[in-house]
C-alpha cells in the first residue's frame, strides 16, 4: 500500500461525512462525477469526499466558500 499522499486529487463534495474506514455507495450520475470516478480507476487512484457548507450538491464548481477544507481520500474498491 502506498502511504505517501497525494499533491492533487480530485473532489467529490456532498452533504455528509466519510469517516475513514467507512464505506459509502454512490449513485453517479452527473458527467463530472462519472468523468471523475473513470479516471481514478483508470490510474488506480482516489478521490477526496469533502463536506459542503450548506446548500445544494448539485453545483457548478465547488469553492473554497462552498466546501469544508478537511475530508476524506476514498478509493473504489467496487464498481457496478
Amino acid at each position: 500500500m502506498n502511504l505517501e499522499s497525494p499533491q492533487n486529487i480530485s473532489l467529490f463534495p456532498l452533504r455528509m461525512v466519510m469517516f475513514p474506514g467507512s464505506r459509502l455507495d454512490l449513485q453517479i450520475f452527473e458527467r463530472r462525477y462519472l468523468d471523475l470516478v473513470s479516471q481514478c480507476m483508470r490510474n488506480d487512484a482516489g478521490f477526496g469526499v469533502c463536506l459542503l457548507r450548506g446548500g445544494e450538491e448539485v453545483v457548478r464548481e465547488a469553492s473554497r466558500q462552498t466546501i469544508h477544507r478537511t475530508g476524506t481520500y476514498c478509493k473504489i474498491v467496487d464498481w457496478d
